[in-house]
């Protein structure tokens, strides 16, 4: 919302307009949506949303297996002993060429199922990210940006 990342997951049962409201805009920019339905956009996100804030939205460069993790664009940063808090099927990170993603919601939609993902939760993926794509520079442009939250510190 408004350039903004959040993690509602713990917010879902108690938001009065229920699921319905959040789930077609989980992973994507509610922004629109989300104002035509709050007649005071602003204070909702004054009051309620700083508490769910998990960053900014930005756009990361694509990064060659080369360069190094100092080279990394903008955005949060945390440590690998922050990204191994979040190891469970309904809470996980990934990190991928020093880039961290939530792929919470992107593990049940993988194409190719959840078992290459599921040892790497809450770990760096690159090598094993690296091994089994074709073209890993193209998944991380197409796809896996929308789950990027930071970068390693």
């Amino acid at each position: 919302l408004h350039d903004k990342v959040y993690d509602v997951t713990t917010y879902l049962d108690d938001h009065p307009g229920g699921l319905i409201a959040i789930v077609p805009y989980m992973g994507k920019d509610g922004t629109k949506a989300f104002d035509r339905k709050h007649p005071d956009p602003t204070d909702v996100l004054n009051r309620i949303a700083p508490q769910f804030q998990i960053g900014v939205l930005v756009t990361a460069p694509v990064l060659a297996p080369s360069e190094t993790q100092a080279s990394a664009g903008p955005g949060r940063t945390f440590t690998m002993a922050e990204v191994a808090k979040h190891d469970q099927k309904n809470d996980c990170w990934i990190v991928v060429r020093g880039h961290v993603y939530d792929v919470t919601h992107f593990v049940a939609k993988h194409p190719g199922g959840t078992i290459p993902i599921m040892p790497f939760l809450g770990r760096d993926a690159t090598s094993a990210f690296e091994r089994r794509h074709q073209n890993p520079t193209d998944v991380i442009t197409n796809t896996a940006v929308n789950y990027l939250i930071g970068k390693i510190a």
